[in-house]
């Protein structure tokens, strides 16, 4: 069973994007009243040999975020009392999600 925390709790997913292009990944975390917040974070995948500068952790609140191709990409995030979180990569793969236990 979930449980509310009155605390912060820091969770850092990782996700490795197949193919270049640009993807809104969104993150939504529900509480258990059904309320839930939702932040976005936009990531450009480009190959490895553009020079464009790689950032490869992730806090989001952030607007941006440039990663290279077939290389992990983490994201982290911090959150109070949630007890449910869902990421959508937004590439087609399947969304990543949890509980807070």
């Amino acid at each position: 069973t979930a449980v509310f925390t009155t605390t912060d709790v820091a969770k850092t997913v990782k996700h490795k994007y197949r193919q270049a292009g640009k993807y809104t990944v969104r993150l939504t975390v529900k509480n258990q009243c059904g309320d839930e917040v939702r932040d976005d974070v936009e990531v450009e995948v480009v190959s490895e040999d553009c020079a464009i500068p790689v950032v490869e952790k992730r806090k989001f609140g952030k607007t941006k975020l440039y990663a290279h191709l077939g290389l992990d990409v983490e994201f982290e995030f911090r959150a109070r009392g949630y007890l449910k979180y869902e990421i959508d990569w937004n590439d087609g793969t399947e969304m990543d999600s949890g509980l807070e236990l």
